[in-house]
């Protein structure tokens, strides 16, 4: 059998391994902490500082590292820039993510230390941003959505690299909270919506069989949106401080061009089309997707509520780490849990392990996310009757994380097991696997290369992708008229029996 262990796995388990120790794990004991003591709500910690930086870089940064390591070459039909630089990106950022929560955690007196993590953590940003840059400039086409990719690699670099001033100002005793807020609001907005919702714009029409954003509409939010968090960035250059009107001003812009894209990407609508028989692994990953951009609009409603209603609330910034769960979680893993589920299968050339455990993830996932986020309102409202339930979200949010977590681990370290039997029928139709196809015809290959579909000149890629989709789905991912395709992929068929008949006689 064939080796398909992918090299961006390592970035998948390193993730994986942060958020169920420093991530998902510490959050869940601190919140239950926090609670117990009657301490919750009050100024942020030293710990729940840890707990962000785990998750914001070692859970998401490293798994988006590793999915962009895995699918942009394959919507680019080319192959990744550099295997050197992929690696070396790997093993700088996570060291410098290690190296960092140690250094937090144990307070180590040796200042050096407190440069050193940010600089990797730098370096790693930037060979991954110049790695994937030169990737998509090296596709054969330009898309819209390319600029939302390449703009969150900007704000990952820029991050990345005023980590190291952080990491002064904290050596100084001049990090104050403000700072930290306007900090981990950028890298959200910046680098992880950009980056999300770029690869939204190219997946969500093939994954759920929706209707595609308009690409005009889609580019008016892009620049109204990143300028929106250039201006809340210069606020870092003041310590995070700027006058309360400005500050709320520049914190409701990004919400207003977030909003406008949630409409425009037509991701609640009715599917142009099901998807149910079109692609041969199963489509429990769908119910994520939706549910993320529902969190999102949660998210953004909180959010907006406590920077032009904070005064109603008793405890404004309750609310605020409400909307910011909603986004972080909700929405950001959320859609991790949806991509993972559907693209390692896909790339490992294997069904997902247990579609039912995903289904259940899902399930777990929202009904913390539910708790979480409805108890911390109630508390923002100075009413501490659900408190017990917010220290209970976090445990069964964990849970959630580590459903996916062996679930994803079990789907990439299992056995192959999408060898099933090739049924021996003569016409290929719009529910033919691709791979089937192409195993009993090999001659068709050439028909498929005619139509578009590049990435099948890539053995992977027919080991792999091919497996996982019909003729139809493939067709509709191409945007190739489908009843074209049967007609020249069966006369090739029909050709070359012909041929083998005339041979017997």
């Amino acid at each position: 059998m064939v080796s398909n262990r992918l090299p961006e796995e390592k970035f998948i388990y390193a993730a994986l391994a942060i958020t169920l120790t420093a991530g998902s794990t510490l959050g869940a004991w601190f919140l239950a902490n926090a609670v117990a003591k009657g301490i919750y709500g009050q100024a942020m910690g030293r710990v729940i500082h840890i707990h962000a930086h785990a998750q914001l870089f070692g859970w998401v940064t490293l798994f988006i590292m590793g999915m962009a390591y895995v699918i942009l070459p394959r919507f680019k039909a080319t192959p990744i820039y550099s295997r050197r630089l992929e690696n070396a990106s790997f093993w700088l950022m996570f060291t410098g993510i290690i190296l960092w929560i140690v250094v937090q955690t144990f307070q180590i007196g040796l200042w050096p230390l407190f440069y050193a993590a940010p600089i990797l953590e730098t370096m790693g940003a930037g060979a991954f941003a110049y790695n994937i840059i030169r990737t998509l400039n090296t596709g054969r086409q330009k898309d819209f959505w390319d600029k939302w990719i390449k703009t969150g690699l900007f704000w990952l670099s820029g991050l990345s690299a005023f980590g190291i001033v952080m990491s002064w100002l904290s050596v100084n005793g001049q990090l104050n909270d403000e700072l930290l807020h306007t900090y981990y609001l950028l890298f959200i907005y910046g680098f992880i919506l950009n980056f999300i919702l770029g690869v939204g714009l190219r997946t969500l029409p093939a994954f759920l069989g929706s209707k595609a954003a308009r690409p005009k509409v889609v580019n008016i939010i892009f620049w109204f949106y990143n300028l929106a968090l250039l201006g809340l960035a210069a606020t870092l250059a003041t310590g995070g401080e700027a006058p309360e009107s400005i500050m709320k001003l520049l914190e409701l812009l990004p919400l207003i061009a977030l909003s406008a894209f949630i409409i425009t990407s037509n991701v609640w609508r009715r599917p142009e089309t099901s998807l149910a028989e079109e692609f041969a692994l199963d489509t429990s990953y769908m119910s994520y997707l939706p549910t993320a951009y529902f969190w999102l609009a949660v998210g953004i409603i909180l959010s907006g509520s406590e920077i032009i209603f904070g005064q109603i609330f008793s405890n404004p910034e309750i609310i605020e780490g409400a909307a910011t769960h909603a986004i972080t979680i909700g929405f950001i893993s959320m859609m991790i849990f949806g991509y993972a589920t559907k693209a390692v299968p896909i790339f490992k050339g294997r069904r997902l392990y247990s579609p039912g455990l995903n289904n259940l993830t899902f399930f777990i996932l929202n009904l913390g996310l539910l708790l979480r986020v409805v108890s911390q309102v109630i508390f923002g409202f100075g009413i501490k009757l659900l408190l017990p339930t917010l220290s209970v979200s976090g445990l069964i949010e964990l849970g959630a994380f580590a459903l996916f977590a062996y679930n994803i681990a079990r789907t990439t370290l299992g056995a192959d097991n999408t060898e099933d039997e090739i049924e021996d029928f003569a016409a290929v139709s719009g529910h033919s696997i691709v791979a089937d196809v192409l195993e009993r015809r090999p001659e068709t290959l050439e028909v498929f290369l005619k139509f578009g579909f590049t990435p099948l000149t890539n053995p992977v890629s027919r080991r792999t992708i091919a497996k996982t989709i019909t003729v139809g789905g493939a067709a509709r991912m191409r945007n190739v008229d489908l009843g074209e395709l049967l007609k020249s992929l069966n006369a090739c068929q029909n050709h070359q029996g012909a041929e083998k008949e005339v041979e017997q006689k």
